[in-house]
């Protein structure tokens, strides 16, 4: 389509922007598309289903991508879906298109033509639709080209989760609930030729990893009526009669069991501990064969020969290995390494294994050799989609996994000192934000294109200014000139500071540090960083030298701030023992300045604030976060502004006035997916 008026905008469909006066608006290819098609057909009602088939019959695309679309439409058009202008939301039938647009404002080349709509279950429909914005990915095996068809089960309208296809491959056992903040869910079976799905049970307790006994007589899942009262339920199918296995007091995260019946190996938390747990059914026994604090230990996955079983074990920020143990032997040998994390295990045959997770930039789902250890990728998810929990059966070509996305935004508290563009947020992870007055700019860390990186929102635009492609970025610290930032970020199997200059949006330096380390503020000059530690049960604060990255430890059991005075004369560093705030002047004379009350839990890094006559601190409490002010003056402290009792704070905001910006959790989706292998001409 050409340029064309809507309303005061300027719509360049290709250029993908907006304009409105002199403000533009940068939009991606598909939201465009999104706009011109409603455009084309407007006054008409068009569902997600209708519209993802016209614009992209030939690619992988699933409902949510029309849905997000929608969203960022709104934010640029200002559209508010309660009292719309353009946009009208159909309950229950699509989007409808009501704004008044001269008829040769529209035309374009070609209008693309409605697919009709089947009279079929909605199910029905998402399956021919297929999934994400992928097309058909393909590989090589035994010289023939395979390529995966994907086909949704499940929609977003519940949250469906831990998924178990059943030894003939026609049916599949999951878990749903109404939205992942709910506690309870029940376990609900799948016909796979039809989709109609049957409750198994009430929606009245946690269940967790259904599994099948290989003869389809049996089910096997966990049954947690409280966080830390399990047990493993033994699910008579044809009498449904329920019998109890074993009980724990304690959190069983999975579990697997061996085709004979005979073992359970279990993934739990107990006192703090990861435990990996073997019990023996005919004896009666229970082994713990793996206690660590440090790694997570999961999915453990039978063998067929039921000699060994398989797990995964990921260091705390770092990445994910997979072993097998030998149960005879009692010994762990490595499998494979590399993933930065790997969120799924099944068994495809005796030879080879599928394998969901992530290795350096890529998300999606890997097919492993078990004997050369070759990876072959099958499938690559779009941007801000996790696959999880893969599941399969022996003779299949298929798989069945559970397809996850999440949702946190960026806040403001109310106060005249700057606003968050509208833009700033995306339908992902948009977080740990910060504020830079003198150049009016927010900086925060978002994962919108696939990965994290450092994002800018300045005079109504918004940018990407690193490009580093992290597994996760830490909160970001500014300079005192805020001409320089400084984070930490995770990718692959290490921790790395980067330092951009913000003038130029240039990264002018990577510094390998240990890992776990909090960045708490850069000297007035420019060449130190300042970082606090955890060792040996307490937090030490070190000082790094940016240009050669050397650091020394500066001070014992101190953290949560570290901070230079603007005349360089003094250090204010909290004295996390006593839970007070301390000033030590260069003479080397210390002072208590500020001492929390009995009833805080303690100083935490980034979510303090020093100002000319006081300070700034939040304080969590039962039922709520506060933003408290404590006088130097007259020693006096006082509520000084009400949070959200979930906001995750990360830069309190002091230019005259005060402003908190914190991270809000929004919402987490997600569905079940199956891959089907199909020849080339199929």
């Amino acid at each position: 389509m050409k340029s064309y008026k809507l309303g005061a905008y300027l719509v360049q469909p290709k250029h993908n922007k907006l304009k409105l006066n002199e403000t533009e608006f940068k939009i991606e290819p598909k939201i465009m598309q999104v706009l011109c098609f409603l455009v084309q057909h407007k006054q008409e009602v068009l569902s997600r289903t209708e519209i993802a088939q016209a614009l992209w019959p030939e690619t992988v695309t699933g409902p949510e991508v029309v849905t997000r679309a929608i969203f960022e439409l709104r934010k640029v058009l200002n559209d508010d879906p309660k009292n719309p202008i353009y946009i009208e939301t159909i309950a229950r039938k699509g989007y409808c298109f009501i704004f008044d647009i001269a008829p040769d404002a529209v035309e374009g080349d070609t209008k693309k033509k409605l697919i009709p709509a089947k009279n079929h279950l909605i199910l029905l429909l998402l399956l021919t639709l297929g999934f994400m914005f992928i097309g058909s990915l393909m590989y090589q095996q035994d010289v023939k080209k395979i390529k995966m068809k994907p086909s949704i089960l499940t929609n977003d309208s519940f949250y469906s989760d831990m998924p178990a296809i059943s030894p003939m491959g026609d049916q599949v056992l999951f878990t749903r609930k109404a939205n992942s903040t709910e506690q309870y869910n029940q376990l609900v079976i799948m016909d796979l030729s039809t989709y109609q799905e049957i409750e198994i049970t009430q929606t009245d307790a946690e269940y967790k990893k259904p599994i099948w006994s290989p003869n389809s007589k049996y089910w096997f899942y966990i049954k947690c009526k409280e966080r830390n009262l399990c047990s493993i339920i033994k699910h008579d199918i044809a009498s449904n009669i329920t019998e109890i296995i074993s009980s724990k007091k304690h959190n069983i995260f999975h579990f697997s069991a061996s085709d004979n019946g005979n073992y359970f190996v279990l993934s739990v938390m107990k006192n703090s501990l990861m435990q990996l747990v073997l019990l023996n059914i005919n004896e009666n026994t229970k082994l713990t064969l793996i206690e660590t604090r440090d790694k997570l230990i999961s999915l453990p996955t039978f063998n067929f020969d039921n000699k060994s079983f398989f797990y995964v074990s990921t260091v705390r920020g770092g990445v994910s290995t997979i072993y097998q143990y030998d149960i005879l032997k009692n010994d762990s040998s490595e499998v494979l390494s590399g993933f930065s994390r790997i969120t799924g295990l099944s068994l495809k045959d005796e030879q080879t294994m599928w394998v969901s997770g992530n290795i350096k930039e890529k998300k999606g789902i890997w097919e492993l050799d078990l004997n050369s250890g070759e990876l072959l990728s099958i499938y690559e998810t779009f941007p801000g989609y996790t696959p999880t929990l893969v599941t399969s059966k022996p003779g299949f070509n298929s798989l069945i996994f559970k397809n996850f996305t999440k949702n946190i935004a960026l806040h403001k508290s109310d106060s005249k000192t700057f606003t968050i563009d509208k833009n700033v947020n995306s339908t992902m992870i948009d977080i740990n934000g910060v504020y830079a007055s003198k150049t009016n700019s927010l900086y925060f860390v978002s994962n919108r294109n696939g990965f994290y990186d450092i994002w800018r929102s300045r005079y109504n635009e918004v940018q990407k200014i690193s490009n580093i492609k992290a597994n996760m970025i830490e909160r970001p610290i500014l300079n005192l000139q805020q001409n320089k930032l400084a984070t930490v970020f995770r990718k692959d199997l290490k921790s790395e500071i980067m330092v951009l200059d913000l003038t130029n949006n240039l990264e002018i330096g990577h510094i390998n540090i240990p890992k776990h380390i909090f960045l708490l503020s850069w000297s007035n000059d420019q060449k130190y960083l300042y970082f606090s530690k955890r060792e040996n049960g307490q937090y030490n604060i070190y000082k790094l030298h940016v240009q050669t990255g050397d650091y020394k430890k500066i001070l014992v059991d101190a953290g949560a701030i570290m901070q230079e005075s603007k005349s360089g004369g003094s250090l204010y560093y909290g004295d996390m023992e006593h839970k007070q705030l301390v000033e030590k002047t260069s003479s080397g004379e210390v002072k208590v300045i500020f001492k929390l009350p009995e009833n805080e839990r303690g100083l935490v890094p980034h979510k303090i604030k020093l100002v000319e006559n006081g300070l700034f601190y939040i304080s969590k409490q039962q039922d709520k976060t506060i933003l408290k002010y404590y006088s130097f003056q007259d020693s006096t402290l006082i509520d000084y502004m009400e949070l959200p009792l979930d906001a995750y704070v990360t830069d309190i905001v002091y230019d005259g006035e005060v402003s908190v910006i914190y991270d809000l959790f929004s919402n987490m989706n997600a569905n079940l997916i199956q891959l089907t292998e199909i020849e080339e001409g199929e």
